[in-house]
Parts: structure tokens; sequence; C-alpha cells
């Protein structure tokens, strides 16, 4: 249970997570370089009309929807790809300038401070907010109330060049 292959956005009853289907299911024991997505499922066709349902009305979704499209027109096949270029193009959207790179191999220890990979589980209890993140606008922030530990997308459609500052406080 990961959020490879998975992320939640913000809707006016609550979170809905959107997952990307894989072939052989969620419990493959293969290598994440070589977990496949099942595109006989027209996957990215649901997820950007969800995101247009949702998000239109956001301050920035038009803003960013063409940066953003490509990326649910393109057909990757293997999940770790298409996670990939999110992260950079979220990288370049957001002007983050981080050094992205690429393992060769499981590296079991990283400095505390820079690891967060046992504090991102999907199935942590919903008063659980992994991050810490301060709240921020989110569009059915009226009906639903904030809604922790949603997609770095809610973030960026609401939030814009703002979101590096409630990502990463100083």
């Amino acid at each position: 249970m990961s959020y490879r292959n998975r992320y939640y956005l913000a809707t006016p009853q609550g979170k809905q997570l959107l997952s990307i289907p894989l072939l052989n299911g969620r419990n493959q024991r293969v290598p994440m370089a070589e977990v496949r997505i099942d595109n006989r499922i027209p996957w990215q066709t649901q997820h950007w009309r969800t995101l247009i349902s949702l998000y239109n009305r956001s301050p920035f979704f038009q803003y960013f929807e063409h940066e953003l499209l490509p990326l649910f027109q393109q057909e990757f096949d293997l999940l770790a790809d298409f996670n990939l270029s999110g992260i950079r193009l979220l990288n370049q959207l957001l002007k983050l300038n981080l050094e992205i790179s690429i393992t060769e191999s499981y590296k079991e220890d990283y400095p505390e401070e820079t690891d967060i990979r046992q504090s991102l589980k999907p199935n942590a209890t919903e008063d659980d907010e992994a991050l810490n993140i301060n709240s921020y606008y989110q569009v059915f922030a009226d009906r639903s109330g904030f809604l922790p530990n949603c997609s770095i997308l809610d973030l960026l459609f609401c939030e814009a060049l703002q979101a590096p500052l409630i990502l990463l406080p100083k």
C-alpha cells in the first residue's frame, strides 16, 4: 500500500481516490522500475475528466491545464516513467529547482531529515497529517472543510506559485 499509483483530490463530499490501474494488480513482487500500467483501462481520460470537473473553477487550473494535459495524453507503459514525468513537470511548474536523480539500487537508510518514506502511508488515519502542511485555500472547503494530504495537483490549482511556501516553510 503506497502512493505510487494513487492520489487523492478534494471534492465537496470529502477526498476522492484516483488510482492508476496496474497489470497483475497491486500485489506485484517486482522492482518499482518494472511495475507496468494497465492501459487497457482508459484511466488517463477518467483522471483528466475528474480534474476538470473538480478544478475547472479553481484559481489556477486554466493557467496550468495546457502544461499538464500532455501528461494525461501520453501512454506510459511503466508506472515509474509516469511518476518521474509528473515529478519533473511539477518541479518545473513550481520552479522548485530540485535535483532529481534515479538510484540504481534500493538504499535502506537515508539521513533522517530527508527520509519521509515512513510518514507517507495511504492507509494512515484521516487525523494523520503526513507532512504537517499548513492549510491553504481549497475549492470545496466551504462544504467539506480543509482536506489534508491531497495531491500536489490540489495545491497547484488552488495556490499556484505559493505552493512551495506552503510545502517548504522556512
